[in-house]
């Protein structure tokens, strides 16, 4: 996992150029976006990172409004449910090769343009662009592989360490490193745009089940980031795994170590590194989800409690103390 400076993330991980670029069929439309970015918790001006479970609520806005869950980038439209559709052609194949050939021909019926396939050469698993969109950017193919991919790192709860990605368009102008996104070798102006990985991960298998989709679909499509991101801390990633669900919901550890795709002990030793642990992290996030709530005065605090995962009120309260020097009710 690469190293990550506190410049690239502060604890935001989406650049506002790639909201600019999510933007971009809003506007050629003469819509103005600046309520979507105020429902989702984006300064209109773009002038700092958004966290991923924003972009992820931005994401959602713009397929409601353009009926198209692709930003309008495919030669077709990608209607609302075509992702839910997706996830349930994929779902009951029993390994990442299988899903991956099933994902990329259901995307190519529905978007028609850009159309991917498999392929196999010199030990390396290729998803080669076989269908390539004539005004087709970085970005278009960043989210087409976005999707693919995170719902594969899904269903095989693992990322999906990539050893290249190559793009036939030109490098995109004033945009974070894709480099650091993909986590490996990233070059433009190639002949086709594919990624490349080991050929041995096509055999692992698929641990979900049916019934796992309708949760991973109330997350979605946020979680598509948090599963393929490769430039954060092993902090980071934890971080980002519980930003996208409430206190009440957050996994035990032995859980997330599953989600992160890594044993426990090791998660467990990496976050020690890191000078952290599971439960730090999580007390942390519990207080400043509690500070912006009682600021807004959405809740009561017998609500907020419950919503922060503590069976009892007092305990929330004796917490909220011990972390911030005063009550709940004087914090209001």
């Amino acid at each position: 996992m690469s190293k990550i400076t506190m410049t690239q993330h502060r604890n935001s991980l989406i650049s506002p150029c790639f909201v600019e670029e999510a933007l971009k069929p809003l506007l050629s439309r003469g819509i103005d976006p600046a309520p979507l970015l105020n429902s989702c918790g984006i300064d209109a001006t773009l002038q700092e990172p958004v966290t991923i479970r924003s972009y992820g609520k931005l994401w959602r806005r713009i397929a409601d409004v353009l009926d198209d869950e692709f930003f309008c980038l495919g030669a077709r439209q990608m209607p609302r449910g075509s992702f839910e559709l997706l996830c349930h052609s994929v779902i009951t194949s029993l390994t990442l090769e299988e899903a991956l050939v099933r994902g990329l021909k259901f995307l190519s019926i529905v978007l028609h343009q850009p159309s991917a396939r498999l392929q196999v050469a010199k030990g390396q698993a290729i998803l080669q662009v076989v269908q390539e969109v004539t005004t087709a950017s970085a970005f278009t193919y960043r989210t087409f592989w976005l999707i693919i991919l995170g719902v594969c790192c899904w269903l095989i709860a693992k990322r999906i360490p990539l050893l290249k990605v190559e793009f036939a368009c030109e490098a995109p102008r004033d945009m974070p490193d894709y480099s650091v996104f993909f986590g490996c070798q990233v070059e433009y102006g190639a002949k086709n745009t594919a990624v490349y990985f080991d050929i041995n991960l096509l055999t692992l298998p698929n641990i979900r089940r049916p019934a796992d989709v309708p949760k991973f679909l109330q997350m979605a499509p946020a979680n598509l980031l948090i599963r393929y991101r490769h430039d954060q801390t092993f902090t980071d990633l934890v971080r980002t795994i519980l930003e996208v669900s409430s206190p009440a919901e957050w996994p035990r550890f032995d859980r997330l170590a599953t989600t992160v795709g890594t044993a426990p002990s090791i998660l467990r030793r990496k976050l020690k590194s890191e000078g952290t642990s599971y439960s730090k992290i999580k007390d942390s996030m519990r207080m400043k989800l509690s500070r912006d709530i009682l600021e807004t005065g959405d809740m009561t605090i017998s609500e907020l409690a419950f919503h922060m995962g503590y069976s009892e009120p007092s305990a929330f309260y004796r917490a909220f103390k011990k972390a911030n020097g005063t009550s709940p009710r004087s914090r209001r």
